[in-house]
């Protein structure tokens, strides 16, 4: 699949017929998933702290003061 300039490769397990080179379909869409409500975690506590730090992926403290 090709999305912008980007290539997604996609492949079955070999236990399927697949050469298992990539992952597959599932693994793609729950990949898919996590990165979407991990943007949107992030939109909603941007929006509540501010700031978040920005080096840092992981934020320990409380949302909600």
């Amino acid at each position: 699949m090709a999305l912008q300039n980007h290539v997604i490769d996609s492949d079955e397990p070999v236990s399927l017929g697949g050469e298992g080179l990539a992952p597959d379909p599932r693994e793609l869409m729950l990949a898919a998933f996590n990165a979407c409500m991990t943007a949107v975690f992030v939109q909603e506590a941007r929006a509540k702290v501010s700031p978040l730090p920005s080096d840092n992926p992981y934020y320990i403290g409380a949302i909600y003061e």
